[in-house]
């Protein structure tokens, strides 16, 4: 009359360590989405499990419960956001110009959106600081809004880019102060715009990308603690 509770219960926690491992494969993959070819994905994968299985049967050879064999094999095999970091570092050094392009595609457009939204909504205040009368009062907003802006676009980036995300905000950065020294050279006229463009060059670019980076630092490791503290 017990053997069915006794077996359910086996069944429940075998089913629990085996989304145990599952778990830490989907955070080992996690940076690799959207770089790294869903084939080449798979396999990546399947060789990381394999790994894991020999680990622990290792550990099970050496007298560990299964359970702590599971936990003392993830803890072997490596945290899984730098391993999978790394795969995605390697790749884009190996990677033909259609992952670059993916690439591009992924993360640099998140960082675009948020970059680009922010720089053309500065523009549009100092353009009504200077061109409409009675505007001057939206100076002392528009600096604020200066100020802010690459910290708040950098840190949206940092927590949706899954890797190298100050090297893309860097890039993009680049790209939209290269058009705000040509706007203000050749459209604008105004030493206004000139000092904007300047600003972006030498407090956006360095903020943005710090703040992507500790935003991407703390996303991952609130990954990590969450992952860590789940109950065996």
């Amino acid at each position: 009359m017990n053997s069915r509770p006794e077996l359910a219960s086996s069944d429940r926690i075998s089913t629990r360590r085996s989304e145990r491992v599952e778990d830490y494969l989907d955070h080992l993959c996690a940076p690799l989405v959207g770089v790294v070819p869903y084939a080449n994905r798979v396999a990546l994968r399947s060789e990381a499990g394999a790994h894991i299985a020999w680990l622990v049967e290792e550990f099970e050879q050496q007298g560990q419960k299964r359970e702590d064999a599971i936990e003392a094999a993830l803890r072997e095999h490596g945290e899984p956001w730098p391993i999978g970091a790394a795969w995605v570092d390697e790749w884009l050094r190996d990677a033909p110009t259609s992952a670059l392009s993916r690439k591009l595609g992924s993360g640099w457009m998140r960082a675009f959106v948020a970059f680009g939204a922010a720089s053309v909504l500065n523009w549009l205040l100092l353009e009504m600081c200077l061109l409409l009368p009675g505007m001057a009062a939206l100076k002392s907003w528009l600096m604020l809004l200066a100020v802010l802006s690459p910290m708040v676009a950098g840190a949206l980036t940092g927590a949706k880019v899954p890797a190298r995300a100050e090297q893309v905000v860097g890039g993009v950065q680049l790209v939209l102060t290269a058009h705000a020294f040509g706007a203000a050279w050749i459209v604008w006229l105004h030493p206004e715009g000139l000092t904007f463009a300047f600003f972006q060059l030498f407090f956006w670019l360095p903020c943005g990308c710090l703040s992507a980076w500790l935003a991407a630092s703390m996303s991952m490791h609130l990954r990590r603690s969450r992952f860590w503290r789940i109950a065996r």
